[in-house]
């Protein structure tokens, strides 16, 4: 399935062609994989960011209605939380 290509450069040792259903050859350098794992380690974090973002979003939510549930029968407290 994929297999070094010879003779083109003596620098990309881990160049893979890769031979889709066409008959074209599509080359895929080091570079180029170094960019995908870079894009995927990026999504991978900014993912992460928007989950602890989402967390924290949706505990203040359920700290104000918590807070504001029992107001008519008590007096609040400010240091409950």
């Amino acid at each position: 399935m994929s297999e070094a290509v010879q003779g083109e450069s003596p620098n990309l040792s881990r160049t893979i062609s890769m031979k889709p259903k066409s008959q074209s050859r599509v080359e895929v350098t080091g570079d180029t994989i170094m960019i995908i794992y870079m894009l995927a380690a990026a999504m991978t974090i900014a993912m992460l960011i928007a989950t602890v973002f989402g967390l924290h979003q949706e505990a203040e939510r359920n700290r104000s209605q918590r807070r504001s549930a029992g107001f008519p029968l008590r007096p609040r407290n400010p240091y409950q939380m």
